[in-house]
């Protein structure tokens, strides 16, 4: 049946496209190139932290979770890092001025907010519309994204990425694709495919696709960490009529040491489980 399912989703797609291949015509999207957050671990971490109790127990968190995120020292984490080697922090990803900037925090009573800033990792996150179709039959689009950390993050525990659209789109599962590069250092180990568990998010009156993922694969000493990844989907509407979409994307980054990340669906909008932060959910309106 599941079989079944996907060769009559696959048939779907194909004869939309089929059927536009006439009258169909290519949209320009004049002066889009991708829109993209980027977001720092430290700030992650400083806006959970400065968080009041009772607006932390509104969000959800029990007190043993607020007490765990208030006893949480970053700065202290970024310093027991900075006893790396200059080598070794050279392999993790930092540059030259970020390794001066680690090796120069015990020398601060107050370390300045942009010392920390440009010691911590960050994540940007990016979505683009590789081409969309559209004819008297309904609309295809075809959407990319990718993310990327520039440093193995202090934390790493489980994170996720999530995207949701408004309107009558479905998301047909055969065209689904993602994976993951798991590194040592910065040098990629293994790109590992994820399009199953991506797959799986996929329901009836769902307006989202994503996955949540290990950061760290395999046993100490030698551990990788996943730096990056990248994938696709394609949105469809069998009604001429809807002629613009709205495309959200967030990333999730968890604090605690969690077994997988629950993640619910707007339209468009995404939200993570407690224990995750996030890089700031955008929307996009596109327009043809």
């Amino acid at each position: 049946r599941i079989k079944m399912k996907k060769i009559i989703s696959l048939i779907m797609v194909l004869t939309l496209l089929f059927s536009m291949t006439s009258f169909a015509y290519s949209v320009d999207f004049e002066g889009i190139t991708g829109s993209h957050v980027t977001v720092n671990e430290y700030e992650m971490i400083k806006n959970v932290k400065n968080r009041s109790f009772a607006e932390l127990e509104k969000l959800g968190y029990d007190e043993t979770e607020i007490n765990h995120i208030k006893d949480l020292n970053y700065i202290q984490e970024l310093k027991k890092r900075s006893n790396n080697s200059y080598h070794e922090l050279l392999k993790l990803g930092y540059t030259d001025s970020q390794i001066k900037l680690l090796k120069s925090l015990d020398s601060y009573d107050v370390i300045p907010e942009e010392v920390l800033l440009l010691s911590s990792a960050e994540v940007t996150i990016i979505h683009d519309v590789d081409g969309t179709t559209v004819n008297s039959n309904g609309t295809v689009i075809n959407i990319s994204f990718s993310w990327n950390w520039t440093q193995k993050p202090i934390f790493t525990f489980n994170d996720a990425v999530g995207f949701s659209w408004s309107g009558d789109y479905i998301c047909h599962e055969d065209t689904v694709q993602a994976e993951i590069d798991y590194a040592i250092g910065t040098s990629i180990i293994e790109t590992v495919d994820f399009s199953d568990d991506m797959i799986g998010e996929i329901s009836p009156g769902t307006n989202g696709v994503g996955f949540d993922f290990n950061m760290i694969r395999g046993v100490p000493p030698v551990t990788e960490w996943a730096k990056s990844g990248r994938g696709s989907f394609t949105l469809v509407c069998y009604e001429h009529e809807h002629n613009n979409v709205q495309l959200a994307a967030k990333y999730g980054h968890s604090i605690f040491n969690i077994s997988s990340i629950g993640i619910t669906y707007g339209a468009p909008s995404i939200s993570f489980e407690i224990g995750v932060e996030t890089a700031d959910s955008y929307v996009d309106t596109y327009n043809f």
